[in-house]
C-alpha cells in the first residue's frame, strides 16, 4: 500500500514538473501583438519608447515567434495557420516590420537576443533574393503565386528601404557588420536593376509596373483571381517614390522615374468619386472631384480594369460582386503628390 502511494506521488511530481517545463516553452502572450499586420503599428514611435517594458514585451513575442529561416509568418500568433501563410512572408509589412522593431529595441536595451534575431531576419532577406534582383511574397514557396516577384502592397520597396539603411550602417542598423552592409548594398543594387527590367513597355513607350512578376521570365503575372497582369497605380507610386530617394541616380533611373510619372499623369480619372453608400461602394459623378486613379489598368488599352473572385474581368466596378467591390482598394489618390503640375 505504501509502495503504491509512493509511486503515485512520484507520478504526480513528474507530471507537475513536465507541466512546468511545457509552460516555460510557451511564449509569454502579454501583451500579444496578435499577427504580422499589427507589428507595423509599433513603428514610428519616439526612440525612447523602444526601451519601455511594453516594447520589450513585444520584442520578446517577436523573438518567440521567429521561424527557423529568420522570418515571420502571416498571423504568426495563430497556431492553426497552414500552407503558404505558415511560411515567412513580407506581405503587408511582414518580416520587415519585425526586423525594424527588434533593431530599435536592441538599440535602446543592448540585449543581445534582439540583435541576434534582427541579424537572422536580415540574412533571410539577403539569402531570399532572386538572382534577377527580385523578392518573393512568401519565402520558399515555389509553384505558387507567392513565389512571384512582389511589388504588391509595397513589399519589395519595404525590403529595399530596410536594406538601404543596413547598407549605410546608420540609424536603426548602425550595429551591423561591414560585411553585412556590403551584402545589403549589393542586394539593393540588384533590386534596382530588377525594377528597371520590369517596367512595362507598351508600343515602345515605358509606363509603370505590375503588382507581381513571374520570378523566372520577369513577365507581369497573376496573383489572386482578381489580381490580373496590369499596370498598377498604387504600387507604381511606391516604386517611383523609392527611386526618387536614391541619392545618385543613373540616367536609366531618371528615365524610369520620368516615364512612370508621365504615365500616372495620363492615367488620371476626372469627375468621379468612389464613395460608400450604406454597406456598398459606388462610383458617383462629381465635376468638382479631385482626380483619382484606378488600382489596375489594362496593359494594352490603359482602361481601368476590375475583376471578381471568379476570375471574371470587368471595366465597370459596379459589375463585380459587392464583397469584392467593398473589400478592395479599386480607386485611390496614391500618386497625387507625384503628378502635381
Amino acid at each position: 500500500m505504501k509502495k503504491g502511494l509512493i509511486i503515485a506521488g512520484i507520478c504526480i511530481v513528474a507530471a507537475a514538473a513536465a507541466a512546468v517545463a511545457v509552460a516555460l516553452l510557451i511564449p509569454k502572450k502579454s501583451p500579444e501583438p496578435g499577427n504580422y499586420q499589427e507589428i507595423k503599428k509599433y513603428l514610428g514611435r519616439e526612440e525612447e519608447w523602444y526601451g519601455t517594458d511594453e516594447a520589450v514585451n513585444i520584442a520578446d513575442a517577436i523573438v518567440a515567434y521567429q521561424l527557423s529561416d529568420g522570418g515571420w509568418r502571416k498571423d504568426w500568433a495563430n497556431p492553426t495557420v497552414e500552407g503558404s501563410w505558415a511560411k515567412s512572408t513580407v506581405d503587408n509589412d511582414g518580416t520587415t516590420s519585425e526586423i525594424t522593431v527588434l533593431a530599435k529595441v536592441y538599440n535602446q536595451t543592448k540585449k543581445g537576443k534582439y540583435k541576434s534575431a534582427c541579424i537572422k531576419g536580415i540574412k533571410l532577406l539577403l539569402n531570399g533574393q532572386y538572382e534577377n534582383g527580385g523578392w518573393p511574397q512568401v519565402f520558399d514557396d515555389p509553384g505558387t503565386y507567392h513565389a512571384h516577384i512582389t511589388y504588391n502592397d509595397y513589399a519589395m520597396v519595404h525590403i529595399l528601404r530596410l536594406l538601404t539603411d543596413v547598407s549605410n550602417r546608420d540609424g536603426d542598423f548602425s550595429f551591423v557588420s561591414k560585411s553585412m552592409a556590403q551584402k545589403a548594398k549589393a542586394a539593393v543594387e540588384g533590386g534596382i536593376i530588377c525594377i528597371l527590367d520590369t517596367q512595362i513597355e507598351v508600343r515602345g513607350v515605358k509606363t509603370a509596373w505590375c503588382q507581381q512578376y513571374d520570378e523566372n521570365t520577369l513577365r507581369p503575372a497573376q496573383a489572386r483571381a482578381y489580381e490580373y497582369p496590369s499596370i498598377c497605380a498604387a504600387e507604381s507610386t511606391g516604386i517611383v517614390e523609392f527611386l526618387m530617394e536614391i541619392p545618385e541616380k543613373t540616367p536609366e533611373i531618371e528615365a524610369a522615374i520620368s516615364s512612370a510619372i508621365e504615365w500616372l499623369r495620363d492615367s488620371r480619372l476626372y469627375g468621379i468619386k468612389f464613395v460608400s453608400q450604406g454597406d456598398d461602394k459606388v462610383v458617383v459623378e462629381d465635376p468638382n472631384a479631385e482626380p483619382i486613379w484606378a488600382r489596375f489598368y489594362e496593359i494594352e488599352t490603359n482602361r481601368p480594369m476590375f475583376a471578381d473572385r471568379d476570375g471574371s474581368i470587368h471595366y465597370d466596378v459596379s459589375e463585380i460582386s459587392k464583397e469584392r467591390r467593398t473589400g478592395y482598394a479599386w480607386y485611390g489618390s496614391w500618386p497625387k503628390n507625384l503628378v502635381k503640375d
